[in-house]
C-alpha cells in the first residue's frame, strides 16, 4: 500500500470515528419533550442557557410566559385562570395591567392582553398583601419611618429602595410587629395561599453587593427563613396560585436586554 493510499485511508477512518463518537455525544444528551420525569424544552430566545439553578428544589417544570418585558406585581386571579401584571411593554413606556390566561390550566408563551389604558400602580391592589381570610396584612417598611399600617399596604417597591424590612399585622392595624430585621431590602411579600403564617417575599439579603434579588420565604413570627431561589438574575414579586400548587413571579432570567423582567410560573413543589 502506498503511503499516499495509506494517507487517504486513515483520514477516511478518522472522519468516521469523529462522526459516530459525534452522534453517540448527541444522542446522550438531548432530551425529548414529553419523556417521563423531564420538563418540556423551552422554545423561547436563551433557551440554550440553564433557566433553572442549583438549590431552586421548589421549582418544577418552569416555564417562560412573557418576552421583552419589564413585569412585576405577579398576581393571580381568584379562579386561578389569569396572571396579571404590571409592564411598560407599551408605545409610550407608561406602565399598564396585562394580562396571561392558561388553556386547559397549562401556561404556554404568548401575546400578553393590555387590561388597562391609564398608568397602573399595581395589578391587583385589594389583595396585595392580604392574607386569604382578610385578617392579617404584611408589607414592606423602611426601619427608620413610623408605621403606617393601612387595610391596603404598598407592595411596590424599587431595587433601589435601601433597607426595608417586613411587618405584619392585623387588617384594622392591631398588633403591629416586625418579621424581618436582616438590614436587607425586603420586599413584595404575599401570604402563601390560605394561611397567614407563612410568607413569600423578594430579598437581597444573599447579595453583599446588595444588587441581586432572589425569593425568599418565612414564617409570621421570624423563623423559618428560606432561600427559593439561586440564579445571578432578578427574582421578586412573587405570588402562588389559589389552590397553591404553581408559582408565578417576575425575573430577569434570559433576559435580552438590561432591565428587562418576564413572567414566570413554575409547579410549586413543597
Amino acid at each position: 500500500m502506498s503511503p499516499h493510499f495509506r494517507f487517504l485511508h486513515l483520514l477516511l477512518v478518522c472522519v468516521i470515528l469523529l462522526g459516530s463518537a459525534a452522534g453517540c455525544s448527541s444522542r446522550s444528551t438531548s432530551i425529548r419533550p414529553g419523556e417521563a420525569g423531564l420538563a418540556p424544552l423551552p422554545t423561547w430566545p436563551g433557551a440554550d442557557l440553564p433557566i433553572v439553578s442549583i438549590g431552586e428544589d421548589h421549582l418544577g417544570n418552569l416555564r417562560q410566559l412573557t418576552t421583552g418585558e419589564s413585569a412585576r406585581d405577579v398576581v393571580w386571579s381568584a379562579d386561578g385562570a389569569t396572571l396579571l401584571y404590571t409592564s411598560r411593554h407599551s408605545p409610550d413606556s407608561t406602565e399598564r395591567i396585562f394580562a396571561v390566561q392558561s388553556v386547559g390550566g397549562v401556561e404556554t408563551m404568548r401575546a400578553p392582553q393590555l387590561l388597562s389604558s391609564g398608568r397602573a400602580l399595581t395589578a391587583d391592589p385589594g389583595r396585595d398583601g392580604l392574607s386569604d381570610d382578610g385578617e392579617r396584612i404584611v408589607y414592606a417598611s423602611r426601619p427608620n419611618e413610623p408605621v403606617r399600617v393601612t387595610s391596603m399596604p404598598a407592595r411596590r417597591h424599587d431595587s433601589n429602595s435601601g433597607a426595608l424590612e417586613l411587618r405584619i399585622a392585623r387588617a384594622d392595624g392591631r398588633d403591629d410587629r416586625a418579621i424581618t430585621a436582616n438590614g436587607a431590602t425586603n420586599l413584595a411579600p404575599a401570604f402563601f395561599p390560605g394561611r397567614s403564617d407563612r410568607i413569600i417575599f423578594s430579598s437581597n439579603l444573599a447579595d453583599p453587593q446588595g444588587r441581586n434579588f432572589d425569593l425568599w420565604a418565612v414564617n409570621a413570627d421570624g423563623t423559618g427563613l428560606e432561600r427559593l431561589t439561586y440564579h445571578p438574575a432578578f427574582d421578586g414579586f412573587a405570588s402562588l396560585s389559589p389552590d397553591g400548587r404553581r408559582l408565578a413571579f417576575s425575573s430577569g432570567r434570559h433576559a435580552l436586554r438590561v432591565g428587562e423582567r418576564n413572567v414566570f410560573v413554575a409547579d410549586w413543589m413543597p
